[in-house]
């Protein structure tokens, strides 16, 4: 009876202590980190003397740099032909294609900032993007862009695909 009450102490020691890691893990706080990207934000924006950046109701920053001539817009089945440079506020590169398909990879299966911008503009348009760490890899990090991070892109729709 002992040894049945030693093991069942055991248990309730392991299940408090794995609730108690999965309440930190589910601790954090999206709004907070959602401010503090709109910080960063308007403080790139005024650092980099962007003017015409476009706010949208995601949390999107983007501006049309050049409007495309195609008369297809994205639709989140469609596939793209892009070339970008994405890079991190402090002016890190962490990607530059030229010319990609992707892989051919459809609009719903890449980040959300993307899944908003691209659909501003129709193909041979060109916008720069400015994606909060929420609508890009939020807590999570990918090769050399590490977790939280803003990302932004300057973007070039070569053409869209639709299914």
């Amino acid at each position: 009876m002992k040894h049945l009450l030693g093991l069942a102490a055991v248990l309730f020691v392991v299940l408090v202590t794995a609730c108690h890691k999965n309440k930190d893990k589910d601790d954090f706080d999206t709004a907070a980190q959602a401010a503090k990207d709109e910080e960063l934000i308007k403080l790139y924006i005024d650092t980099a003397k962007l003017t015409g950046m476009v706010r949208d109701s995601t949390g999107l920053y983007y501006k049309i740099l050049e409007h495309g001539t195609g008369t297809d817009t994205m639709i989140l089945s469609s596939k793209m032909k892009v070339s970008y440079t994405g890079k991190l506020l402090n002016g890190n590169v962490f990607q530059k294609a030229d010319s990609t398909t992707l892989g051919g990879a459809m609009l719903m299966n890449l980040i959300k900032g993307w899944q908003y911008g691209l659909r501003k503009t129709t193909a041979g348009g060109r916008l720069l993007m400015i994606i909060p760490s929420g609508l890009a890899y939020g807590r999570g990090s990918r090769d050399s862009i590490p977790a939280n991070s803003v990302l932004v892109f300057d973007m070039k729709l070569i053409d869209v695909y639709r299914n």
